[in-house]
């Protein structure tokens, strides 16, 4: 009986960690679909059933909802292993174990209980690296992003890579649309939900946002950005030259 237990207890813990990752992956991909209908002018009543079960913060005109989910659900057990040795180690085995960290975060303008503007950040544990998925629709696309060099598709829709350095380190792509948007660039802002619900993660950027693939080719342009991770077999040429040139 005592065996039993033994060996039990942590295949029970383990199920139930791996059940509380898929939950967590089914709400915010639930979250994220919901969220990528609205448009600039939608009633706020839209958008606030679209983040139903996120814990909302709403400061005047501005409303912001984070949803955490790391590998331990439990408070008692996540305190263990940070008091391990080499508790960095210790997090890449949870990760081979399926058990990945999940980051959303949402943030909104209302103004006369419209929607003026909505901002959303993913962040996934991938194979090799986190993944982030950024994106914002408004009005305009913010003039941080635009200079007098900028192409007029870029106006439009306005599309970079960033350097993700807090969590595990990585790389995203973001995207700006507005309402001149066209459909495929309004598509390019999907989050691949696969890469919430897989066990060893997804393989770069091109897995992460596929949608944004023929937008890129379109414009002639590749996800840009580069890190020293192995390259995936649906990067783009200008990523896969730009791994290759760090020394794979």
């Amino acid at each position: 009986m005592l065996s039993v237990v033994f060996l039990g207890l942590p295949l029970t813990v383990y199920a139930a960690l791996l059940a509380g990752n898929a939950l967590s992956a089914w709400h915010i991909s639930r979250v994220l679909s919901r969220l990528e209908k609205i448009r600039v002018g939608d009633p706020a009543s839209m958008l606030l059933s679209a983040i139903e079960g996120c814990a909302i913060k709403r400061v005047d005109s501005e409303c912001y909802c984070q949803i955490y989910h790391f590998q331990l659900q439990f408070q008692w057990l996540d305190a263990a292993f940070a008091k391990l040795p080499d508790e960095v180690a210790w997090a890449e085995r949870l990760r081979h174990l399926g058990l990945r960290e999940q980051y959303l975060s949402v943030s909104a303008t209302l103004d006369h209980q419209l929607v003026q503007r909505i901002s959303v950040g993913l962040i996934v544990a991938g194979r090799y690296e986190s993944m982030g998925s950024q994106w914002e629709i408004a009005e305009h696309i913010p003039e941080r992003n635009l200079d007098a060099s900028s192409p007029n598709e870029d106006h439009r829709t306005f599309m970079s890579w960033f350097h993700i350095t807090s969590f595990r380190s990585g790389e995203g792509f973001q995207v700006y649309v507005t309402p001149a948007s066209t459909p495929p660039e309004l598509q390019a802002r999907h989050a691949n939900p696969h890469c919430l619900f897989s066990f060893q993660g997804c393989d770069g950027l091109c897995e992460l946002m596929p949608d944004a693939i023929p937008v890129l080719k379109e414009r002639k342009r590749g996800f840009g950005g580069c890190t020293n991770v192995p390259h995936s077999a649906c990067e783009l040429p200008s990523e896969y030259e730009c791994r290759k040139s760090l020394g794979e």
